[in-house]
């Protein structure tokens, strides 16, 4: 498959899809980065030049889907700790380039040989369809996969669950320098990845990253105010790199559009978006955050300079930058009697006993219930993804329907 028909797919105007380009566009793209798109214009040929590599199918579980799944090694042996990990998403048009970039900087530094894993599609899946499904957000709990998009979440348990234990079988591997890199719809997964799961990765670079999607879920608080709480209570810190071209938010002067596409390419706002997102990630602590705006570049031509920033990101700015990890909140003061529970004990708890729960804290005394549900809102942001709290969520409102009841109005 072409870069340009996976490309297409991410700017076409369906639903609430806004960001797209032109015919002409598409064909401008392919023919900038056709330098590198040589270098794997089949998923045959390029396992056959990359030393090193291989590919194999994985049937996921979790998500019912194939995976192709490419792995590039060093020659060398692995350090004491292991090898770094780098994890590439649209593999079957991206790994090759990244695999190349990584090792031209060992050539220079042998610290910076790693383990390049490449997470693809087989032949005989449409890839650009499988993607839109895998690499985005959706508002609701349940999947319904007939809209082919809003499956992140699965495909995040599939990478968590399945595919790092696979690859930690495979390789002799570092646990604690993993990458995530993702372009487009690619870089919107690695944003919700990093919000949900930063336990998972130690960097994560979103390039071009599809912020605007699904009404700027991304951007919303009630989905990434789960983030700080997890870094404070893992005690972590972490690091970010967004990248995006010059040309996606204005015209290049080059190759002029119709007004109507003009005004749909500033609407998505890619430029602004990103900028506002590595902004908001800096105000965080135990995040280090770089926002990096490629001069000269638009939506396609960008991922080569990308990758190469990505790359420089984990194998050399990563040596000057020494944020430290995120402090653990202070310890409750329940003046309540009534335990707070963790998310994960919260879970464990059947339907019926969470509902009993919710009535017992909405007869408390206002002050007292206040202070409980503030750190029971910070239990549940620290331990679960969006969606397990939005799933909460739909069935507190269920149970209250069955009941005739309601949350107390502040």
């Amino acid at each position: 498959m072409s870069i340009g028909t996976y490309l297409e797919h991410d700017i076409k105007n369906e639903s609430s899809m806004m960001y797209f380009a032109s015919v002409n566009v598409i064909k401008r793209i392919v023919k900038v980065v056709c330098m590198f798109v040589l270098l794997i214009p089949s998923l045959s040929f390029a396992e056959g030049v990359i030393q090193n590599s291989s590919a194999e199918l994985i049937q996921s579980k979790l998500t019912g889907n194939e995976y192709k799944i490419f792995a590039a090694w060093p020659s060398s042996k692995p350090p004491k700790d292991g090898w770094p990990v780098v994890y590439v998403l649209d593999a079957n048009i991206m790994f090759a380039t990244m695999v190349e970039t990584v090792r031209a900087y060992e050539r220079r530094n042998e610290d910076a040989a790693a383990v390049i894993i490449g997470v693809g599609y087989p032949e005989s899946t449409n890839a650009v369809k499988a993607r839109a499904l895998d690499l985005t957000v959706r508002f609701e709990a349940t999947l319904n996969v007939s809209k082919g998009q809003g499956g992140a979440e699965e495909f995040l348990s599939f990478i968590e669950s399945e595919l790092q234990p696979y690859v930690a079988s495979r390789f002799n591997v570092d646990q604690k320098q993993q990458s995530l890199f993702g372009h487009s719809f690619g870089g919107h997964f690695v944003l919700y990845a990093l919000i949900n799961k930063p336990t998972l990765f130690t960097n994560f670079i979103a390039a071009s990253p599809s912020i605007w999607f699904a009404d700027k879920l991304l951007a919303k608080g009630n989905l990434r105010s789960r983030l700080e709480p997890k870094l404070q209570s893992n005690q972590i810190s972490r690091r970010a790199l967004i990248t995006v071209g010059e040309f996606e938010q204005k015209v290049d002067p080059s190759n002029p559009l119709p007004p109507k596409m003009v005004a749909r390419l500033k609407a998505a706002k890619q430029v602004d978006n990103a900028s506002d997102f590595g902004k908001w990630l800096d105000t965080l602590e135990g995040m280090s955050s770089s926002f990096q705006l490629i001069q000269g570049e638009d939506h396609g031509s960008v991922i080569p300079s990308a990758i190469s920033r990505a790359a420089k990101f984990i194998f050399q700015d990563a040596k000057n930058d020494h944020v430290m990890p995120a402090k653990s909140k202070k310890l409750f003061d329940n003046p309540s009697t009534i335990k707070v529970p963790t998310a994960s004990e919260y879970l464990v708890l059947k339907a019926e006993e969470r509902y009993k729960l919710r009535l017992e804290i909405r007869s408390l005394p206002e002050q007292e219930r206040n202070a409980w549900g503030k750190e029971f809102k910070y239990q549940l942001n620290a331990g679960l993804t969006y969606i397990q709290h939005r799933t909460l969520h739909e069935e507190r409102v269920a149970m209250d329907k069955k009941y005739g009841t309601s949350p107390v109005e502040h």
